[in-house]
């Protein structure tokens, strides 16, 4: 917004000069937007909490986060049209989130629960498709706390071990 617009960065210039506080800055610039502009509870610090999930965004799904977290971390680590690969995309909720702030998704899952979710082991590859995404959201099954919620082949139904093993050929596939 500095970039744009003088008075918001000589403010930040401020912040920069200890003169002011981040939270004085941000509050400022906030009540000078319209209400209708803001078109989610944005979170500017380094701790994000959301009490519910919002059910526009997924369908029920054990472990379901929250879609104001993943627009959270769209509008600080994506542009509109950017690529977002999902390998464990349980309820869709990444997808339905993309969708809304204009970001193209790619869903996958070992058990898809939604049409738009494509069938893929994330422990193998990722298909093409999937190549030069702007970002990999990644958000596996909790290990053996929920496991009966889940399908019989999530990897919360693997021992610790395995379980390890397992995110480590998730991680090194989505690098």
């Amino acid at each position: 917004a500095s970039k744009d617009n003088a008075n918001i960065a000589a403010k930040i210039d401020k912040i920069n000069k200890g003169e002011t506080s981040i939270n004085a800055v941000y509050n400022d610039v906030i009540s000078s937007e319209s209400k209708e502009e803001q078109e989610f509870p944005l979170k500017v610090y380094n701790v994000w909490s959301f009490g519910e999930v919002d059910s526009k965004f997924g369908i029920p799904y054990p472990g379901r986060l929250p879609g104001q977290l993943m627009q959270n971390i769209l509008y600080y680590f994506t542009n509109e049209n950017d690529l977002v690969v999902d390998p464990m995309a349980g309820g869709g909720t990444m997808i339905d989130v993309c969708k809304d702030m204009k970001r193209r998704c790619i869903g996958y899952d070992i058990k898809p629960s939604r049409d738009e979710i494509k069938e893929h082991d994330s422990s193998t590859p990722f298909p093409k498709e999937a190549s030069n995404c702007n970002l990999v959201f990644l958000d596996p099954p909790y290990w053996n706390q929920i496991a009966e919620e889940y399908s019989k082949e999530s990897a919360s139904a693997l021992d610790i071990e395995a379980f390890i093993s397992l995110m480590h050929k998730v991680y090194k596939n989505a690098y």
